[in-house]
């Protein structure tokens, strides 16, 4: 699922090599850990990536 949005240089990665890929995006969702939660997931199995806006 790609998104018209700014993409970070993982996402750039990933589609160069053509790996498919899931966005999410959480609001109230602050750690790697509650992502698993959330997702169902082993928090061993789930990477979070951070991006920031700078305002």
């Amino acid at each position: 699922m790609k998104q018209n949005l700014n993409k970070t240089n993982v996402m750039r990665i990933l589609d160069q090599k053509k790996i498919n890929y899931k966005i999410y995006h959480y609001e109230d969702v602050i750690s790697g850990i509650d992502v698993a939660k959330t997702l169902g997931e082993d928090p061993n199995q789930v990477f979070k990536t951070l991006v920031t806006v700078r305002t």
